[in-house]
């Protein structure tokens, strides 16, 4: 993966530790065109950048500082203002400390975009960095008896440290898909915080800060009415669209039949913004419903619609997403790579409607949370893959500190509203973890642009009143402010538009489905062993890829629950594939290799 590495050696065990990193590096490469640049090196540290053409990441130097910036600050396009915006920053953190943790908010507040940023005090050594709000490139951090590294590159930490598998953090990453809090997959790698500060000292010590917290209890009571409330982001979302529209490259939209990205594609339209729209054809033929609309939504506003078809993905998709992403993004997703490849050929912006979802519609759920126990309930059986009786049959970890662990995660948050509390998890747990890994992923092939996460925009629809956003009011006004032609449009998820009855009705039904008991809701229905996906006759290949994987990692703690896996009833393709992301992970974490390898020139659907 792409972006900035820093590796300090703590003086333990140091002779030949810079060779060491050096090819740890080295091997990270995923393609020929990526690059590995040392950026500054002293006696017991390193910092690199690891790029591919076009990747988003600038360098300044003085006699002072050594600065680098890797993403893209949309409103400080001009390098040389950036940098004396910066200088001065790094000069009051490393002169008076926290004292001038209020600059660097302000600077954050104005900037808008997707960012993490490093200095070097070139006297000192000592290094300083920090990300944007939203925390929207996945950082990790490891702080260890002789290494400590942050770095872009999950890879980077898993080759150099050989780190163990995290029991907890795998256990949250099987109920829900992801991980929470700062758990990663692997023992002492954690996620950095968003819209936090990294102090670094030569030694390898490190302080953590944040910088930026959100609070979602709070409300602007101010919108008198949804038509206010729309006015305002749609004014919000245009300027969004506008600083992100590239003069440089070709400007591609992802367009779904869903209401995120037709969003985009109104909103430049109205401000006469020439975009091209792109969409796939899966091989299972799954997302037919999609393509119908998209085509509609591109017909509605005279815009050229690129439609590939993909074939079956083949195991060298899973291999390079493993290695890009060690699990973090599941395997399953391998199969979009053709179709990145497919329309790389081009210089181009890729712009999504990734964040929509989570920002203007309600995230609260159908009904009153009675207490904390209801709110982690919520959670584990609206994110479920695995129950926490599989988890645990699996891992080794009993449910209670599942609960537990997900109790601490929600407690490190300031909302006192438990519904609130929920909005928080979603937007830093569910999209940080699991939606911002998937745009990682996008990045390794282009510039990923997501307009709907702007900070002005973000932060003003999630201070919209709740009586506002609720039942897709606010959603609707919204897109109806761009285009009615946007709301008119069915929602291909649910087969009706905005303006239609039957949106009423799905709201009521799923009002009357929160307060069912769960016998109810959920009847258990266990299907017969033979249906079970892993003991299927004939074999799929990923089933055996999974069964050779258990047998190169026999002996292997964590990964000893797993030979457990056909005994669950019923094991879906989803869940199978999660098994085999983490499974994948930890085989090339011990042995160096994949068992995937096997399949690289196969089909595997």
């Amino acid at each position: 993966m792409p972006g900035i590495n820093l590796i300090i050696n703590k003086g333990q065990n140091s002779r030949g530790w810079m060779a060491t990193t050096e090819q740890a590096l080295q091997d990270t490469k995923t393609s020929d065109d990526y690059e590995v640049n040392e950026l500054y090196a002293a006696p017991n540290s390193l910092l690199s950048v690891s790029l591919l053409p076009d990747y988003p990441f600038s360098k300044f130097e003085n006699n002072e500082y050594l600065l680098v910036v890797e993403g893209d600050i949309y409103n400080k396009q001009e390098e040389r203002s950036l940098f004396l915006e910066l200088v001065s920053i790094a000069r009051s953190l490393f002169r008076f400390g926290r004292e001038e943790e209020v600059l660097l908010k302000q600077w954050m507040q104005e900037a808008n975009g997707d960012y993490l940023i490093l200095a070097v005090e070139k006297k000192t050594g000592r290094c300083l960095l920090f990300n944007d709000p939203l925390g929207r490139l996945p950082v990790y951090l490891h702080q260890g008896v002789n290494f400590t590294v942050v770095s872009r590159n999950i890879s980077l930490l898993a080759g150099l440290l050989k780190p163990a598998p995290d029991r907890l953090g795998l256990a949250a990453y099987l109920a829900s898909g992801y991980s929470w809090g700062k758990k990663t997959l692997f023992e002492g790698v954690e996620y950095f915080p968003a819209g936090s500060l990294a102090v670094f000292d030569p030694d390898g010590g490190v302080e953590v800060e944040k910088i930026y917290p959100f609070n979602f209890d709070k409300v602007n009571e101010t919108y008198r009415s949804v038509d206010e409330a729309a006015d305002h982001l749609h004014e919000l979302f245009l300027n969004s669209i506008r600083l992100r529209f590239s003069k440089k490259r070709k400007n591609i939209l992802s367009l779904s039949g869903g209401l995120d990205s037709r969003a985009i594609l109104g909103a430049c339209h109205q401000l006469g913004l020439e975009i091209d729209c792109k969409t796939f054809i899966d091989y299972e033929k799954q997302v037919l419903k999609d393509v119908r609309v998209a085509e509609k939504l591109a017909a509605a506003f005279n815009a050229n619609l690129d439609l590939i078809e993909l074939d079956a993905p083949l195991g060298e998709n899973y291999i390079q997403l493993l290695r890009m992403k060690y699990g973090l993004n599941y395997l399953d997703m391998g199969f979009i790579l053709p179709f990145f490849k497919e329309i790389k050929k081009e210089n181009l912006a890729y712009f999504t409607g990734d964040g929509g979802d989570k920002i203007l519609p309600s995230l609260h759920p159908h009904g009153k949370l009675s207490g904390r126990s209801a709110l982690i309930n919520y959670i584990l059986k609206t994110q479920k893959q695995f129950s926490l009786k599989q988890v645990r049959c699996l891992t080794g970890i009993k449910p209670y500190r599942i609960r537990e662990y997900l109790e601490e995660v929600l407690d490190s948050y300031p909302e006192e509203r438990l519904e609130n509390k929920l909005v928080h998890f979603l937007i830093f747990e569910r999209a940080g973890k699991w939606l911002f890994e998937g745009e990682d992923r996008n990045r390794h092939f282009f510039r990923n642009v997501a307009p709907f996460y702007s900070l002005p925009f973000f932060e003003t629809a999630m201070q919209v009143p709740e009586r506002l956003k609720k039942d897709y009011k606010m959603f609707g006004a919204f897109l109806e402010k761009i285009s009615p032609e946007l709301k008119r449009i069915e929602n291909a998820n649910w087969g009706f538009s905005l303006y239609d009855k039957r949106l009423k009705r799905l709201m009521w039904r799923q009002r009357i489905k929160f307060v069912l008991p769960d016998f109810i809701r959920t009847p258990k229905i266990c299907i017969h062993k033979k249906h079970n996906y892993l003991s299927a006759q004939p074999a799929s290949q990923i089933s055996e890829c999974f069964k050779k994987q258990l047998a190169a990692l026999k002996g292997t703690p964590v990964i000893e629950g797993f030979s457990r896996a056909d005994k669950l009833c019923p094991l879906s393709k989803d869940q199978l594939f999660y098994l085999l992301s983490v499974a994948s992970a930890v085989e090339l974490m011990e042995t160096g290799k994949s068992s995937l390898e096997d399949y690289r020139f196969e089909e595997i659907g």
